[in-house]
This record gives structure tokens, C-alpha cells and sequence, in this order.
């Protein structure tokens, strides 16, 4: 029973590390994009990272919402995404926008490979 309990331990510890590595992976390509790609100054940078969370949570919320079906909840995501594409335009150039697209694009594509 303990060799079980230890194995499951180290197992867990393991998945935890390759998860964190996996983020800080990810966070790692995001700073480089921003920096070398999108090359977003501190203001600008600070804006933009503001809006990445804000854009995340408010996706998050529609897809948690019970109250609302599948297809409801693929409306107001588009009509979010929508929204938030209005306003990143306020803080990054078409260019930039365009560069982050790539990257995200990119990324999607790595995700839908595994």
C-alpha cells in the first residue's frame, strides 16, 4: 500500500512538473513574440497583457455559463470575439495584430498536432 502511494506521488509530481513546464514554455514564446516580433514597448506591452487576460476570463466565463447551450454559447463567443478584436485595435497596430495572429495561429496548429 505505501509503494502505491509513493508511486502515485511521483507520478503526480512528474505531470505537475510537465505541466509548469509546458506554461512557462508557452509564457516563455508569448514574452519572445511580444518583444521580438510584435516589439511592443513597456506601455504598450503592459496594455496589451491586460487585454490577453481580460480576453481569456471573459471567454472562460461564457463557456462556464450554464445558462446557455452550445449554440448561444458560440454566439456571444463570436460576438466577444468581436468586441475584443475592436479593442485590441486601440492598443496595437494592424501590423502588430497581424504578427500576434501568426503566433496564435502557429500555437493552435502545435495544439491540434498532439
Amino acid at each position: 500500500m505505501l509503494k502505491k502511494l509513493k508511486l502515485t506521488l511521483v507520478v503526480l509530481a512528474l505531470t505537475a512538473t510537465a505541466s509548469f513546464a509546458q506554461t512557462k514554455n508557452v509564457n516563455e514564446r508569448i514574452d519572445s513574440v511580444i518583444n521580438n516580433v510584435m516589439k511592443l514597448d513597456a506601455e504598450t506591452k503592459v496594455k496589451f497583457l491586460a487585454f490577453l487576460k481580460e480576453n481569456a476570463n471573459g471567454n472562460k466565463a461564457i463557456k462556464k455559463d450554464e445558462t446557455l447551450n452550445d449554440e448561444q454559447k458560440a454566439e456571444q463567443i463570436k460576438a466577444y470575439k468581436r468586441e475584443m478584436d475592436a479593442k485590441l485595435i486601440t492598443i496595437i497596430t494592424r501590423e502588430q495584430k497581424n504578427r500576434w495572429r501568426e503566433f496564435t495561429g502557429s500555437e493552435s496548429r502545435k495544439r491540434n498536432k498532439k
